[in-house]
C-alpha cells in the first residue's frame, strides 16, 4: 500500500503543479486588468494571497509592488521587496522598483536621518539598475527628478541630471529634450530650454510630449506665446 501510495503522489505532483501554476497565472492575469482599470484595492488582495502562498514568486511581488505604489503605500513596497532584492541583486526591475520606492518614500519623509538613507539607497540602487540596463529611459527618469529634486546633502546634483537627461535624448530625442527643457527652466536659462523645445519637435512635430513640453515651457518664460 505504501508502494502505491507513493506511486500515486509521483503522478499527482507534476499535476498539481500545473494547477497551481495556472491559478497563480490567472491571478497575475487578472490583477494586472485591474490595475489598467485603475481598480487598485480589488487587486490587492489576491496578490497578497498569491505572494504569501508563493514568496518565490517574483512577478508577483513586482505586481504587488506595483499596486503599492498606486496605493500610496511606500513602506509597505519596500518591505515587499526586500526579499526579492536579497534573492535577484542583479535584476534591474527588482532595482528600479524597489528604488524608487525609496526615493518616493524619501521625499514624503521630508528631512531626517531616515530620509537620507532612504534617498542615498535608492539612489545608488536606481544607478545600478540603469549600469545593468542603459537602454531602460524609465531608471534614468527616476534618476533625472531625483538629481533635480534632492538636496546636495542627499546627493542632489543638476550636472548628473543632465548627464542622464542627455542620456535619455540619445535614446529617445523627445523624452530627453523634455528634460532637458525643464532643467533648463530650473536653472533659469529660457534660451536653452526653447531650444530643447525645439529640437523635441524636430525629431517628432506631432508628438504630444514634445508639444505639450512647449507649450509648459513657454507659458512659463512668457515668450513666444503665439
Amino acid at each position: 500500500m505504501k508502494s502505491v501510495r507513493r506511486f500515486l503522489c509521483a503522478c499527482c505532483l507534476p499535476f498539481c503543479a500545473a494547477v497551481m501554476a495556472h491559478a497563480s497565472d490567472r491571478v497575475l492575469a487578472d490583477a494586472a486588468a485591474l490595475i489598467a482599470a485603475d481598480r487598485l484595492p480589488e487587486a490587492r488582495e489576491p496578490l497578497e494571497a498569491l505572494v504569501a502562498r508563493e514568496p518565490d514568486n517574483l512577478d508577483a511581488r513586482l505586481t504587488l509592488a506595483e499596486v503599492y505604489h498606486g496605493l500610496g503605500r511606500r513602506e509597505d513596497g519596500i518591505r515587499l521587496l526586500e526579499p526579492a532584492l536579497a534573492a535577484h541583486p542583479d535584476d534591474p526591475r527588482v532595482l528600479g522598483i524597489y528604488a524608487g520606492q525609496c526615493l518616493l518614500r524619501a521625499g514624503e519623509l521630508g528631512i531626517g536621518f531616515r530620509a537620507l538613507r532612504l534617498a542615498r539607497r535608492g539612489r545608488e540602487l536606481m544607478e545600478r539598475a540603469v549600469a545593468l540596463a542603459p537602454a531602460e529611459i524609465a531608471y534614468r527618469e527616476g534618476l533625472v527628478d531625483f538629481y533635480r529634486q534632492a538636496p546636495g546633502l542627499a546627493g542632489g546634483s543638476m550636472a548628473r541630471a543632465r548627464e542622464h537627461a542627455e542620456a535619455i535624448a540619445r535614446l529617445d530625442p523627445v523624452r530627453g529634450e523634455a528634460w532637458l527643457a525643464a532643467l533648463s527652466l530650473d536653472e533659469g536659462k529660457v534660451a536653452d530650454a526653447l531650444a530643447a523645445c525645439d529640437r523635441a519637435l524636430a525629431a517628432r512635430p506631432d508628438d504630444y510630449v514634445a508639444l505639450f513640453t512647449l507649450g509648459k515651457t513657454v507659458s512659463e518664460c512668457g515668450l513666444r506665446l503665439d
